[in-house]
């Protein structure tokens, strides 16, 4: 798969997800994690979601404590959960604070790209910060301009149908909380 090929080498890459179209890249890679902040003009400080593979590939970099069963009524699917790191990854996929934030994806593209690599993938939507959600390749374009050069392959999906976000909470206090309603209703 060429697009693994792209993400292997440190390349940035713009691809389908679940929700909206993602702007990625190895979220181990602090190179890579800086470029994607520059083409999204994010603030820093501000982290980006992370897909993993599954529930090994997430608790190798998230401490799930004992959500793991909750977890699995919503994964793969658009929840992010944000649990305390389980090892050093950059700041920008690391808050300050020291969480990550973390989903598995059912997306079918991002199931099979999963199958070429084997690290946990940047998921921002793809877009400049403050811009609506991008829901096809020209949309994204448009929204990233000139900064669209310093990306280094699209997956064209064709349009994608919704345009709300994952569903983030927080299992960090004990209690889950959710802090951004999406396209999951978190029970």
């Amino acid at each position: 798969m060429e697009t693994s090929c792209v993400l292997s080498g440190g390349g940035v890459v713009v691809y389908p997800t679940e929700t909206v179209y993602g702007l990625g890249g190895n979220a181990r890679d602090e190179t890579v994690v800086k470029k994607i902040f520059e083409i999204k003009g994010r603030e820093e400080g501000k982290p980006m979601i992370v897909l993993v593979k599954d529930f090994k590939m997430a608790k190798d970099i998230a401490n799930l404590g004992n959500y793991e069963l909750l977890l699995r009524k919503y994964w793969p699917g658009a929840l992010t959960g944000v649990f305390k790191a389980a090892i050093n990854l950059p700041d920008g996929v690391v808050s300050k604070e020291g969480t990550v934030a973390v989903r598995v994806s059912p997306h079918p593209f991002v199931r099979n790209l999963f199958e070429y690599i084997s690290f946990p993938l940047i998921s921002t939507s793809a877009n400049r910060s403050g811009d609506k959600n991008s829901l096809t390749i020209s949309e994204v374009k448009k929204s990233l301009g000139a900064k669209t050069n310093l990306i280094d392959s699209f997956v064209d999906w064709g349009k994608l149908y919704t345009s709300i976000p994952s569903t983030i909470v927080s299992f960090i206090s004990g209690v889950p909380k959710v802090l951004r309603q999406g396209s999951i209703i978190f029970l």
